[in-house]
């Protein structure tokens, strides 16, 4: 049987630093793509240069310039429209792929051609490019498996997100059929793509490393969590989708926990914020210079951390979210951190 081909997609944004790794890595993949179309968002660097530099040594390397910067989302769909690949890898410019992630995913793909997409797990790295261990999302299972939508109705409610886009390869009719990549959605429609995915055809899954991405503070994601005022649209959006154009696909226990995170992120961070209390004051308390000083920093210690306990419970029980999840949250980063040395032995 002819093995399905691969196209990679990628939208640039001043990201000349980085590209020259983030294209070696997917030009060094022991499965090489049919095709690698990149879109340069009317960036301000020498990032084009760079681009036509790699042009003319790869003919199979394809740039489109944009005269406007017009956003992640709206490129991503462009570039779905000129890809010719059976199926498409999202590269972003400041990532990098891991050696295997083509080969390993497309094998497995080939092997359960119901499958909407492939999906394995992720590293961080700073911004030098160093590991700083596995990100914190579910591992899933502990060897390469197809999950049916039965079974992914059932994850999304239990973990939320386990598809890390950074690692997925996507069936391009599959994705196409979703909606593609919702630009209302902003940094979640890649992750509400994946779902809606997961849920019609199932998904194959590599608990394996399989890219790293980069954590600068710019990401777009970090960007669009510092709006707060953008919470609760991104909410109901979501909201609206599900019940107009995916109506009857996810199940309405992840839906009511969509109002209830959002309600609960909001308060957290941006209301109560017990966080900010607490370090304002422990400037305070590391004044104090008096005989009674240091019983007197213990007591507030203890004090401030009691008051951010009741702070966070109000806050969890305002916004009725479920238990589970936070939970599962916090002993997931607890049980990672454990896994922080086997990962960082992977050379990104």
């Amino acid at each position: 049987m002819q093995y399905p081909t691969l196209s990679v997609i990628m939208s640039n944004y001043n990201h000349a630093c980085y590209l020259p790794t983030a294209l070696d890595a997917i030009l060094s993949q022991s499965y090489q793509p049919k095709e690698v179309i990149i879109v340069d968002d009317a960036s301000k660097d020498n990032s084009v240069e760079i681009l036509e530099s790699y042009l003319s040594k790869h003919k199979f390397i394809k740039i489109i310039r944009n005269e406007i910067n017009l956003g992640v989302a709206i490129n991503g769909n462009r570039l779905l429209e000129y890809a010719t690949g059976d199926y498409i890898y999202g590269a972003a410019a400041d990532d990098k792929v891991l050696p295997g992630l083509f080969e390993k995913s497309m094998n497995l793909l080939k092997q359960y051609p119901q499958a909407g997409l492939s999906s394995g797990l992720a590293l961080r790295m700073n911004i030098d490019g160093e590991n700083v261990g596995l990100d914190y999302l579910p591992i899933v299972s502990k060897k390469s498996v197809y999950f049916s939508p039965e079974q992914c109705s059932a994850m999304i409610c239990k973990y939320d997100n386990w598809i890390h886009s950074s690692a997925t390869i996507f069936r391009r009719d599959a994705l196409l059929s979703a909606g593609g990549f919702i630009p209302e959605l902003r940094s979640y429609c890649d992750v509400f793509a994946g779902f809606v995915i997961a849920l019609r055809h199932g998904v194959c899954y590599i608990p394996e490393p399989l890219s790293a991405f980069r954590i600068t503070g710019s990401n777009y994601r970090s960007i669009f969590e510092r709006q707060p005022e953008l919470l609760f649209e991104h909410r109901d959006n979501i909201i609206s989708l599900i019940n107009s154009s995916y109506v009857g696909l996810f199940p309405n226990e992840f839906t009511e926990e969509i109002g209830r995170t959002a309600t609960y992120n909001y308060n957290r961070v941006y209301c109560l914020s017990p966080l900010d209390v607490y370090n304002e004051r422990l400037k305070h308390i590391k004044e104090l210079r008096t005989p009674l000083s240091g019983f007197l920093r213990g007591t507030m210690h203890l004090l401030l951390h009691f008051e951010k306990f009741i702070s966070k419970i109000y806050i969890f029980v305002h916004s009725r979210r479920k238990i589970y999840y936070p939970v599962f949250r916090k002993i997931l980063k607890f049980s990672h951190s454990f896994g922080t040395r086997k990962y960082r032995q992977f050379k990104i």
